[in-house]
């Protein structure tokens, strides 16, 4: 990890951003002290700010990582560097999985951020191998699951595949209820005909074939 960008990129943050005192604390630390930077000093400065934990600065520690999220996204590519430097990021300021989806302003920042991505990395009808590892980043770099990140994606693969695109070429698995939903704006209808009604069984019904 690059200590020195990280301590660039967050000198950077915290003079170009209107930010609270706590947050602009902490970001100094960062500042200062790049990925040497330790929960414990983070966590006295917020007690010294009247804040008595992490968990308590959850949606401030969001916004922090967001603010450096959109830095690393400038040139519409997150490298190894910069995912090291979310990882710790994470770590440091104790996000978990689902952080980024509780607030309804973060969660929106978050869409437009994987939109804009989207459109970008479709525009083109296909998407490479480092494009395929950037849509990896982007979902573990905000702790989405595979469904919930599949979802926001895939009606760009659909506009895609409507302007002719190859589905082979689009790194995408889309349901059948998806693609109803693309055509006619209602969900699908659940098919049971071809089930078996037998514990021991795993057959495969024929919506899922398809």
């Amino acid at each position: 990890m690059d200590i020195d960008n990280l301590k660039r990129n967050f000198s950077y943050i915290i003079s170009n951003n209107t930010l609270s005192d706590s947050i602009l604390d902490v970001g100094q630390i960062v500042a200062e002290k790049g990925a040497l930077a330790t929960r414990k000093e983070v966590t006295i400065v917020l007690q010294a700010n009247g804040i008595k934990d992490l968990k308590e600065f959850n949606d401030s520690s969001i916004k922090l990582i967001l603010l450096y999220t959109k830095l690393a996204l400038k040139n519409n590519v997150i490298d190894e560097e910069e995912i090291q430097n979310i990882r710790f990021l994470k770590l440091l300021l104790d996000i978990e999985e689902g952080d980024f989806t509780k607030d309804k302003s973060n969660y929106n920042e978050v869409l437009n951020m994987i939109n804009i991505q989207m459109k970008l990395m479709f525009l083109d009808n296909e998407i490479d191998k480092l494009e395929g590892i950037q849509k990896i980043y982007l979902q573990e770099m905000f702790g989405l699951g595979y469904d919930e990140f599949s979802i926001m994606i895939n009606t760009h693969a659909l506009d895609a595949f409507e302007r002719g695109a190859d589905w082979l070429k689009l790194d995408s698995f889309i349901t059948e209820d998806e693609v109803i939903k693309w055509e006619t704006g209602k969900p699908a209808e659940p098919d049971f005909s071809d089930d078996i009604d037998d514990d021991r069984s795993r057959h495969i019904t024929q919506s899922v074939k398809r």
